[in-house]
């Protein structure tokens, strides 16, 4: 079985060598790691993907989000303070990936870290991101107001969301309308008043 060690050692030789293939069977081996290893290597392996969310040669590595994506089944056996800080460090990251779909994959995996700080994170830090990648920011309120335990963070979310119909982006305003979309597909007071305001809009 590969080791944590060697892990990192590839992902980093692939990401010097943008190496797109090469860093997809790192993320593979990180993955078996993470589910053949003792609980405890999650904590190493997220500071691992910290660090690397925080140099530049990562953000522009090709196919870097399946290194995120690989770390999204063991998050239940991160401490409070590891979850934050490395959402956080992807939240800082995601207008800088190279790879469009690293974005994504952030805006995905804000379902598992639906708090309070996470959404401020998000509102503060992404709201002035250049359309290319603010496109992606309904999404991720999207899944933080759906999947939030805390009903003043899931409205809050929503209404951040609403709030982006107004966005200058006409791409922006359909990922928002879209996402609404969706969340008036589910059931509960937020699936309602998207309902609503769906119809009310046009």
């Amino acid at each position: 079985m590969p080791t944590i060690e060697s892990v990192f050692q590839a992902i980093d030789e692939a990401t010097a060598r943008s190496d797109a293939d090469a860093l997809r069977r790192a993320a593979y081996d990180l993955e078996t790691v993470l589910m053949e290893g003792d609980p405890g290597v999650a904590s190493e392996i997220a500071e691992g993907v910290i660090r690397r969310l925080g140099t530049a040669e990562f953000r522009a590595a090709p196919s870097a989000w399946h290194v995120l994506f690989a770390v999204r089944d063991d998050l239940e056996n991160l401490s409070e303070e590891k979850r934050r800080r490395l959402f956080l460090a992807m939240v800082d990251a995601f207008d800088s990936f190279a790879d469009w779909m690293s974005s994504f994959v952030v805006s995905e995996m804000a379902e598992y870290f639906a708090t309070g700080w996470a959404l401020q994170a998000v509102r503060t830090r992404l709201a002035d991101t250049d359309e290319r990648v603010r496109r992606y920011v309904p999404h991720t309120l999207e899944h933080i107001a759906r999947a939030a335990p805390e009903s003043t963070v899931a409205r809050e979310a929503f209404d951040s969301l609403v709030a982006m119909l107004r966005d200058p982006a006409p791409e922006v305003r359909e990922e928002a309308r879209t996402s609404l979309g969706r969340i008036a597909g589910t059931e509960g007071d937020l699936a309602a008043l998207a309902k609503d305001l769906l119809v009310s809009s046009g």
